[in-house]
């Protein structure tokens, strides 16, 4: 809807689609419906509005879709903005250039650059493309870096429309090698001044007031938005968590993003606060780097309790983790026609957490164990029945789904979970 929402409309064709297990019609857009989105999204609004924010303008820090009064490129020429964008005036102060004075309610993401930086830019992009055979080949070499960093990664990434963030910054690489023309630019000036037969001193001083403006008009803009003193709700953020925690309990704190973690690592790294506690990011842990510095002393805190031996999660193995709901009607056949056998095997409660990590993740079996297993699989499958063991496993981390199943009580500013965690859903999802 979002991509029709783009383009306003598109003639595409209907066809089923098995969304789920159930039919839904959906709209599949037509090339030329693809090469727009391409250009007016992915390219115009996706790059080269960020690439004009850096090196024009930017109209405010709101996230924009599209809107003609949120995130949008300027130049702080009042007829080139009200243009593109209608009469910039008429915006209510809360979207205007902030004014600690005229306009304390204003938007301090307000930036103009009068193109300036732009222009400096292309002077030193044709300057060193017209300067000879070598001019050429460092001019190629400049306009690689530009490209692939820049709109090689939108071709890419090939981005859906409503982004939950801006992206700008995954495009730094190209704004830095568009820098390096805007350097360039001055030696164009300095270049073409010293033709005219200028005195030497003349053309240090031109140039010095023509190419600090520039940089000086930048960093005036942005001071006031980039400014983080007095900043401390992160740093604040982070401590509360970690003196919610019991002292000296060696206590290890699961995060999940960076929002929260870094505040976490900035306290230990940075303050020295909390550093006999361990931070265990969930979204690193299904990578094997990230285990193995949990396996090893961090700060003050002692190695993370994790059993598994290296081959069984370096990367390459147990990738992924199948999961079959039917095995949960065949593991109560089993304890019902064979309870004795099936409690020597899975023990009395076969879908308790750690019996789920250790037999059907791991597979982690005594040669007794599999002994029985093997012999009541022989009498089930005689009987008909389609169970196999390699259809036992369960899907990784689904614990963190069936939130109900914890047993927890809130301690300071985290939940601390106690007793069993039983996750019965698992399998019958």
């Amino acid at each position: 809807k979002s991509y029709e929402s783009w383009l306003g409309g598109v003639s595409g064709t209907e066809v089923p689609y098995d969304h789920c297990g159930e039919t839904v019609m959906v709209k599949v857009p037509s090339q030329i419906d693809n090469l727009r989105f391409f250009l007016s999204y992915q390219c115009n609004f996706m790059y080269w509005r960020y690439f004009m924010w850096n090196f024009c303008g930017r109209q405010n820090d709101v996230q924009g879709n599209g809107e003609l009064e949120h995130g949008n490129w300027i130049t702080g020429i009042p007829f080139i903005d009200n243009a593109m964008y209608g009469d910039q005036s008429l915006l209510p102060d809360e979207l205007k250039a902030y004014d600690p004075v005229k306009n304390p309610t204003g938007n301090k993401g307000h930036n103009v650059y009068y193109g300036l930086p732009l222009l400096l830019g292309l002077i030193g992009l044709f300057w060193q493309a017209f300067r000879g055979k070598r001019g050429i080949q460092q001019f190629w070499v400049v306009c690689f870096l530009f490209f692939m960093t820049g709109l090689a990664i939108v071709f890419y990434l090939n981005q859906t429309p409503s982004q939950p963030r801006e992206r700008d910054y995954a495009y730094a690489g190209s704004f830095y090698a568009f820098a390096i023309w805007c350097g360039l630019g001055v030696a164009a000036i300095i270049d073409w001044l010293k033709k005219l037969k200028i005195q030497p001193v003349a053309v240090a001083a031109v140039v010095s007031i023509l190419a600090l403006f520039v940089p000086i008009q930048m960093g005036s803009q942005n001071w006031d938005d980039h400014d983080r003193s007095n900043r401390y709700t992160c740093r604040d953020f982070g401590r509360n968590y970690l003196m919610s925690l019991q002292p000296k309990s060696n206590a290890i704190i699961y995060t999940n993003g960076d929002n929260d973690t870094f505040p976490l690592w900035y306290n230990q790294e940075v303050e020295g606060q909390g550093t006999e506690f361990r931070v265990c990011n969930l979204s690193y842990l299904s990578t094997d780097w990230y285990i193995d510095q949990m396996l090893r002393p961090a700060y003050d805190s002692k190695p993370a309790p994790i059993t598994w031996k290296r081959l069984e999660y370096v990367t390459g193995t147990n990738e992924y983790v199948r999961v079959n709901p039917d095995m949960k009607d065949d593991i109560a056949d089993l304890y019902k026609n064979y309870p004795q056998q099936a409690k020597e095997v899975f023990g009395d409660n076969p879908y308790e957490l750690k019996n789920i990590l250790k037999y059907w993740v791991r597979n982690d079996f005594s040669p007794k164990q599999k002994e029985i297993l093997r012999i009541q699989l022989r009498r089930r499958d005689a009987s008909g029945s389609e169970c196999h063991p390699d259809r036992y496993p369960l899907s990784d981390r689904r614990q963190e789904r069936c939130p109900e199943e914890w047993h927890a009580d809130q301690q300071g500013f985290y939940p601390r979970p106690h007793g069993y965690l039983t996750c019965w859903s698992q399998l019958s999802h």
